[in-house]
């Protein structure tokens, strides 16, 4: 057993939990396929295929399936069983008082004669007004059930995010720093193409997508040089606007996600902030979310009334935990 292993870093397959409990929580929603396609456009790569997410999801029913068939042999033998009755006769008003299980129908019983207006002078009809027991009705869940196939009661506990709850930013997990450097001694001037040399060096602080591993967000520590033009005798940075653009606080990679959520998945502002947060460790005030959207103008409608829940949206993204 590796490293990782032991640590629960990996579940079966060599695959990360988080990235197991991602694949199972939006399996829910849509189909293994465009969960496959996700999990690509998220990470920039092709993680799992479609026939490995379902056989993530099938093999993890069949373990709560078990786990619970256990717990429910348990209850049975440690239990005494029920007295059944073969036959209850619903029309009789002298019978003893009975628990009656029966399904969502709430049918118990089909009367012997349905014409029309049969029933107003029978004994059901006397009966009606004459009832002096009380029928105690159950609606018990089934689970369904195939020949040969395990019993299904369900894909698993729902574990809500635990940062859920959190109403300030400032108690939200502290970020992780990381390094990059495009600190160079000389390059082209933009205006006029001259070699330029460097004039001084300064860093800048840009919030990167978060650690998934550890749950933590990221701030990426740019460190960046700045260069004079002895022909056009002008000062300027070094191009930086493929990793942020100019004044940003957050990098490329943020806003083309946070875009994207909104306009491809239809996801309103304030829930869109939540999910960039839940799904990537990133936050995102809705506001800034919404001027990057209105920015590029593709806010766009929703499609189809296709929208993901909001599930364990908490007060710092202005949401309701709701389902």
């Amino acid at each position: 057993m590796t490293y990782l292993e032991l640590t629960e870093q990996l579940c079966e397959g060599s695959m990360s939990a988080r990235l197991a409990e991602f694949s199972a929580f939006y399996s829910n929603r849509m189909s293994y396929d465009e969960v496959a396609g996700l999990l690509e456009r998220v990470t920039g790569a092709c993680v799992l295929s479609d026939q490995t997410i379902q056989h993530l999801v099938v093999t993890k029913a069949t373990q709560v399936s078990a786990q619970w068939q256990g717990e429910v042999q348990a209850d049975l033998d440690a239990s005494a069983l029920l007295e059944v009755v073969p036959q209850v006769d619903w029309y009789d008003a002298h019978s003893e008082e009975v628990l009656v299980l029966t399904d969502a129908i709430q049918v118990k019983q089909q009367k012997a004669r349905r014409g029309q207006g049969a029933d107003k002078d029978t004994v059901a009809g006397i009966l009606d007004s004459t009832w002096t027991w009380q029928v105690i009705t159950f609606i018990l869940p089934a689970p369904t059930v195939f020949p040969g196939e395990p019993t299904m009661f369900g894909p698993g506990e729902y574990v809500p995010d635990p940062t859920e709850g959190i109403v300030d930013v400032k108690d939200l997990p502290a970020p992780q720093l990381g390094l990059y450097s495009r600190n160079h001694t000389q390059t082209p001037c933009p205006r006029c193409g001259h070699l330029a040399s460097r004039h001084k060096s300064d860093q800048r602080i840009l919030h990167d997508l978060g650690d998934l591993c550890t749950g933590r967000p990221v701030d990426l520590v740019v460190t960046y040089s700045s260069h004079y033009c002895a022909k056009c005798r002008k000062p300027f940075n070094i191009d930086l606007s493929d990793v942020a653009p100019p004044g940003s606080h957050y990098t490329q990679r943020v806003i083309d996600i946070a875009v994207r959520v909104v306009v491809e998945d239809s996801v309103p502002y304030r829930p869109a902030s939540w999910h960039l947060w839940r799904d990537h460790r990133v936050f995102v005030p809705f506001a800034t979310i919404q001027n990057w959207v209105e920015a590029g103008g593709k806010k766009g409608a929703r499609s189809h009334g296709r929208c993901l829940s909001g599930v364990g949206a908490c007060g710092v993204f202005g949401l309701c935990c709701c389902r």
